[in-house]
């Protein structure tokens, strides 16, 4: 981006940086979408401790498997 506003120097100005700042106003997070993100990384970390807990498990079951069947030295 910084390279694609003056010819000359290759890049854009304080003043240009200033008013392209000015011109869009920065976008303030409203109480819904907060609510929104918040439940969607709630339900992120659900996902993954279920997940963590379903491997674990799995490898548990693996190897009582294996250790019923491969007899002991």
């Amino acid at each position: 981006m910084a390279k694609s506003g003056t010819e000359k120097d290759g890049g854009f100005t304080e003043a240009q940086l200033q008013e392209l700042s000015e011109m869009e106003p920065k976008k303030k997070a409203n109480p819904q979408r907060n609510a929104l993100a918040s439940a969607l990384r709630l339900q992120r970390k659900i996902v993954r401790t279920l997940n963590e807990s379903m491997d674990e498990l799995s490898r548990r079951g693996k190897s009582l498997w294996w250790r019923r069947w491969i007899p002991r030295e």
